[in-house]
């Protein structure tokens, strides 16, 4: 579950 939302975090950082 954690990598899940480390995952998210990164593609956000990226998006912006």
């Amino acid at each position: 579950m954690m990598k899940h939302v480390i995952i998210l975090v990164i593609l956000l950082v990226i998006s912006f």
